[in-house]
Order: C-alpha cells, then sequence, then structure tokens
C-alpha cells in the first residue's frame, strides 16, 4: 500500500511537469496573444502597481513622521502627502522651468556647435581625411534630424500628458489607502503566502522578502540623499565656475549619480561635452569640480553615510548593472545592486550550510596547496 502511494506521487509529480511543459510550449506558439492579454492586464493593474511603488517610497517618511511627532497614522500619511505636493509643486515651479530653457538653448546651440566642431577639425585633422568623412557623414544634417525626433517625440509625448496625470492621480489615492491600511495589507500577504506555500516554505519566503526590503531601502534611500547632496554641491560649483547649462547638468549628474561605478562618470563626460563649445577653460574646470565631486560622495560621503551597505565587489556591481540594464533599463540598473547583494546573502548562507554540513571538504579546501611548480618550463642548458 505504502508502495502504491509512493507510486501514485511520482506518477503525479510527472504528470504536473508534462503538464507545465505544454502550457509552456503553448504560450511560446501564441506568444502575440500572450503578449496582447499581457499588456491589457498590465494596463489595468498598473494604477495599483504604481501606488504600490509609490507607497513603498512614502512609507519611510511617514514611519518617520508618526514616530518623531507621535501622531496617528492618517495624521502621518496626510503630513506625508502634503510634503510630497509642496516638494513635486516646487520643483515644477522652480526647477522645471529652468531645465526646459536649457534644453531649449541647447537645441538652438546645435548648428554653433556643429560649426564650432568643424572648424576645430578643420584646423587640426587633415583636410582630405576632412572632405571625405563630411561626405560620407554630414554632422549638421545628423544632428538636425535628431532634434527634429527629438521634438516631435516632446510633442507626442505632450498629448498623452492628460492621461498620465489621471494615472498617477489614481495611483496616488491608491498609494494612500495602502500606507492608511498598511498592517492590513501586509497581513494578508503573510497569510497568502503561508495558505499557499505552507510554513516550510512561506517563512523563507518572508525572510527573503524582509531582506530585500531592508536592503533596497537602505541602499536607494542612502543613495538618493547622497545624489541630492552631490546635485546641489554641483550646482553652487558651476554658478561660480559660469557654466552654461547649471541646472540640466546639476540634475542630470544628480540622477546619474544613483547608478553606482557608471553613473557618476556619465554626468562628468555630460557636463564637460557641453562647455568644451564655447570654453576649453571651462570645460577642463567643470572636469575638474565634477571629478572632485564624484571622488568625495565615493571615499568620503558614501562610506559615512551608509558605510558598506550592500557589501559586493566592484566585478559583481559591474556585472549586476550590465544585466540590470539589458532587462529592465534605468530601473533595472538602479535595483541591480541591493539586489545582487541579497543574493550574496543567500549565496553565503547556503556555502556556510553546505560546509557545516561537510566539514571534511571545507577542512581540505582550506588546507589544500596545489603544486604547479612542475608546470615550470625546463631552462635550456647553453652549450
Amino acid at each position: 500500500m505504502e508502495n502504491l502511494k509512493l507510486q501514485i506521487k511520482k506518477n503525479l509529480h510527472i504528470l504536473v511537469i508534462i503538464l507545465l511543459a505544454y502550457i509552456g510550449i503553448k504560450l511560446i506558439d501564441n506568444y502575440s496573444i500572450v503578449a496582447d492579454a499581457y499588456r491589457f492586464v498590465m494596463g489595468i493593474l498598473s494604477p495599483f502597481i504604481l501606488g504600490a511603488v509609490i507607497a513603498y517610497a512614502l512609507n519611510p517618511l511617514m514611519v518617520y513622521i508618526e514616530k518623531k511627532l507621535k501622531v496617528s497614522r492618517g495624521i502621518s500619511v496626510l503630513l506625508t502627502c502634503i510634503i510630497v505636493i509642496l516638494v513635486f509643486t516646487l520643483s515644477i515651479v522652480y526647477l522645471v522651468p529652468g531645465i526646459t530653457e536649457n534644453i531649449k538653448n541647447l537645441i538652438n546651440s546645435i548648428p554653433y556647435m556643429v560649426s564650432s566642431a568643424n572648424g576645430w577639425i578643420g584646423d587640426n585633422v587633415n583636410s582630405e581625411f576632412v572632405l571625405e568623412l563630411t561626405k560620407k557623414f554630414d554632422l549638421a544634417k545628423t544632428l538636425g534630424a535628431w532634434s527634429t525626433t527629438l521634438f516631435n517625440a516632446l510633442l507626442s509625448s505632450l498629448v498623452s500628458v492628460t492621461a498620465s496625470i489621471i494615472k498617477w492621480g489614481f495611483a496616488l489615492i491608491i498609494a494612500v489607502y495602502y500606507l492608511i491600511y498598511k498592517e492590513i495589507f501586509v497581513n494578508s500577504l503573510k497569510k497568502g503566502i503561508f495558505i499557499i506555500f505552507k510554513n516550510k516554505y512561506g517563512v523563507k519566503i518572508l525572510e527573503l522578502l524582509h531582506c530585500t526590503n531592508d536592503m533596497l531601502g537602505t541602499y536607494l534611500g542612502v543613495r538618493a540623499l547622497e545624489s541630492l547632496i552631490v546635485a546641489i554641491a554641483c550646482f553652487i560649483g558651476l554658478i561660480f565656475i559660469k557654466s552654461q547649462y547649471i541646472i540640466l547638468i546639476s540634475v542630470f549628474f544628480g540622477i546619474t549619480n544613483m547608478i553606482p561605478i557608471f553613473g557618476p562618470f556619465l554626468g562628468i563626460v555630460f557636463g564637460t561635452i557641453l562647455n568644451i563649445f564655447y570654453s576649453p577653460i571651462t570645460a577642463f574646470v567643470v572636469f575638474i569640480w565634477l571629478f572632485v565631486l564624484q571622488q568625495i560622495d565615493g571615499n568620503w560621503l558614501g562610506p559615512k553615510m551608509s558605510g558598506d551597505s550592500v557589501g559586493i565587489n566592484p566585478v559583481t556591481c559591474i556585472l549586476s548593472l550590465s544585466v540590470g540594464g539589458a532587462v529592465y533599463g534605468m530601473v533595472g540598473m538602479l535595483i541591480a545592486v541591493p539586489i545582487a547583494g541579497v543574493m550574496k546573502i543567500y549565496y553565503e548562507r547556503f556555502m556556510k550550510r553546505y560546509d557545516d554540513r561537510h566539514p571534511e571538504i571545507a577542512h581540505m579546501m582550506d588546507n589544500t596547496k596545489i603544486d604547479i611548480s612542475h608546470l615550470k618550463p625546463e631552462k635550456k642548458k647553453t652549450s
């Protein structure tokens, strides 16, 4: 009887695997239908997903207000929304017009930049090479086409502004409900996990979610504060340097600073290129200033604020950024490093459990030295 039960259980597992494989093949065969259905469902759920993201981002501020001022949940949510709306309004009033003006001036300056670049190339590069290059590649025409494409893209994006405002409005309302009834939603999620995965795996899944939440919250919060400080310092320095496009460079430098390793250097290159057409000396000073800011942030400000909050080496960081950027673009690059940090924690736990179960292998790996002396080539005897 016991053998029969085991055989039935084994056959059920095989049947489930075959069924899942069949479903997977059908999904691949009907990819376009599945993609359309996915877009339709995501279109319906997007305000709820966006609301959850907003609530997750605002939760630390709400908790801080609730604990610091010792007020009720409703009051803390109200104060959080007021602060966010105030910051958003100030950004719209003071920041967006400056960025828009900088972008407009940049587009209008493209012919001057092209003329300056052509003049420099003509003075410093072989003229025959320049003529051959200009025949194959009309820089002014290409940049003009790019600017036209950018302008058309901006116009088309303005058409969907109303829909975006409505979607964000719904998302903000949903986020407020998430924040007010946070404990109810969290408890429902926990119950659902335990119902589906039972106690054994439910505890592990909740532990994984808790670890991911801590890593994401610490990393993104600290990086955002660092980037804000760096952007303000960049803005003040560029005013004294009398740089071009001060607001645009400062905002871009602050945003790209959120991305480790690559991000700050993108901001440095961007700020230098925008100034080099007007004054090479100013461009050089801007380069030095942004480089100094990057070094201060990387070697002093970041370690002071967060220490090694993620704990992964540079090679793993670069790999995670490459994978995250390839899969989810800018958002993927932002969350790739903390996710890699979570994976590192679980990898180390797995290796520790393995070493505890197989101490003889761990001892052998720690004390074994590989002799490669026999691989060294013998010196030829000179006659």
